[in-house]
């Protein structure tokens, strides 16, 4: 797993080269628990973009059913609870640019493939 430790953050310090944005990606593509498509993302401290690639890509556990691929952004401080995709709404389109650049630079730096 990469990154840095939470100490600093438990004792009120934040590092300078504390990250500002979080990649993730989830892999159990409409598995019986969840029934969550597959996705990846970025978060960062006032946005989430989200790309949902629709298919388990043979993973265990994963379903074969395929859905259409479908990208949501999310305002965190205007919409905490991530209730309305922004990401169609002209007024984000800089956010949905600067997003997915920093969404292809995190998945480069942990060596994560784009589905």
């Amino acid at each position: 797993m990469q990154g840095h430790s939470l100490l600093p953050l438990l004792r009120g310090e934040r590092p300078d080269d504390w990250r500002a944005s979080v990649y993730y990606r989830y892999w159990e593509h409409l598995d019986t628990s969840h029934h969550v498509c597959s996705h990846y993302g970025v978060r960062t401290k006032e946005h989430k973009l989200v790309y949902y690639y629709g298919s388990g890509l043979g993973q265990a556990g994963a379903s074969s059913e395929s859905r259409p691929p479908e990208w949501e952004l999310f305002d965190l401080v205007r919409d905490p609870r991530e209730l309305h995709s922004r990401y169609d709404d002209p007024a984000y389109a800089t956010v949905v640019k600067e997003l997915t650049e920093e969404l292809a630079r995190v998945q480069a730096e942990v060596g994560d493939v784009p589905a």
